[in-house]
């Protein structure tokens, strides 16, 4: 019998996106100016807009104990948000082999690096276009564990074995063979 611990509903997920979207009053939207410039979807901006204005002036018009209770609440959804956000996270990096070619230490940065990322652009998720939500989680991870690899493989270039520097600090190869604390 497969194992169902690791399945992600995406009907579930999209109702948790679009609720956390909608609340996450942490979310200033100072990205969605720049959003707009880029990709000229006004209906999306100006959506995006009057919904946080909303969410303002909702929130403004909670009393001190109903604010408490709402901020509670959007914390707990979010951490299960984000728990199913790793578990999308841990698929893909599964389906990447990466758990076969790198070392643990790696796993690790590479799994943050998708949750950072994810976390940035999750808010641009359109909710009302009735896209998979999932599918959208997916190309951001995707795209997220590309752009680490790719940054990981161009920074080998620099990478020098420590047997090359012989019990110096490396100063010969910029300096020539003169220490620099030797005097002329």
């Amino acid at each position: 019998m497969k194992s169902t611990n690791n399945y992600i509903n995406n009907k579930e997920l999209a109702e948790q996106v679009k609720w956390w979207i909608l609340n996450n009053y942490k979310d200033n939207h100072e990205w969605l100016e720049r959003h707009n410039k880029r990709t000229k979807k006004d209906d999306f901006y100006n959506y995006r807009k009057q919904m946080v204005e909303e969410r303002t002036e909702r929130i403004k018009n909670m009393t001190d104990e109903e604010r408490k209770k709402f901020y509670a609440e959007v914390e707990y959804k979010e951490n299960k948000l984000f728990r199913d956000i790793y578990k999308v996270i841990d698929g893909r990096l599964q389906s990447y082999k990466l758990y076969a070619t790198k070392p643990i230490e790696d796993i690790e940065d590479v799994r943050q690096f998708a949750a950072i990322q994810t976390f940035k652009y999750l808010n641009r998720w359109d909710f009302r276009k009735g896209t998979s939500c999932f599918a959208y989680l997916t190309e951001v991870i995707t795209q997220a564990f590309n752009l680490w690899l790719k940054e990981e493989k161009d920074s080998e270039f620099c990478r020098v074995l420590l047997d090359d520097f012989e019990g110096n600090i490396g100063h010969e190869r910029y300096y020539g063979n003169k220490n620099e604390n030797e005097n002329d």
